[in-house]
Protein backbone atom coordinates (compact mmCIF):
# COMPACT_ATOMS: atom_id res chain seq x y z
CA UNK A 1 0.00 0.00 0.00
CA UNK A 2 1.33 3.41 -0.94
CA UNK A 3 1.05 6.83 0.55
CA UNK A 4 -1.65 9.09 -0.93
CA UNK A 5 0.90 11.77 -1.77
CA UNK A 6 2.64 9.38 -4.13
CA UNK A 7 -0.50 8.21 -5.92
CA UNK A 8 -2.98 11.07 -6.03
CA UNK A 9 -2.17 13.60 -8.73
CA UNK A 10 -3.92 16.53 -7.05
CA UNK A 11 -1.89 16.01 -3.87
CA UNK A 12 1.30 16.22 -5.92
CA UNK A 13 0.07 19.43 -7.56
CA UNK A 14 -0.83 21.10 -4.25
CA UNK A 15 2.49 20.12 -2.70
CA UNK A 16 4.49 21.53 -5.63
CA UNK A 17 5.68 25.02 -4.59
CA UNK A 18 5.86 26.13 -8.24
CA UNK A 19 2.26 25.17 -9.05
CA UNK A 20 -0.18 28.05 -8.45
CA UNK A 21 -3.05 25.73 -7.43
CA UNK A 22 -2.00 25.58 -3.77
CA UNK A 23 -1.96 29.34 -3.12
CA UNK A 24 -5.18 29.78 -5.13
CA UNK A 25 -6.90 27.14 -3.03
CA UNK A 26 -5.73 28.82 0.19
CA UNK A 27 -7.01 32.22 -1.00
CA UNK A 28 -10.36 30.68 -1.92
CA UNK A 29 -10.62 28.95 1.47
CA UNK A 30 -9.77 32.19 3.30
CA UNK A 31 -12.39 34.17 1.33
CA UNK A 32 -14.99 31.46 1.88
CA UNK A 33 -14.24 31.47 5.59
CA UNK A 34 -14.37 35.28 5.79
CA UNK A 35 -17.67 35.52 3.90
CA UNK A 36 -19.33 32.27 5.01
CA UNK A 37 -22.23 33.94 6.86
CA UNK A 38 -22.83 36.27 3.93
CA UNK A 39 -22.84 33.44 1.38
CA UNK A 40 -24.82 30.96 3.50
CA UNK A 41 -27.30 32.94 5.61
Amino acid sequence: MGLPATHITIVKQFSDPLDPKGPKLLRFARELSNRFDELFP
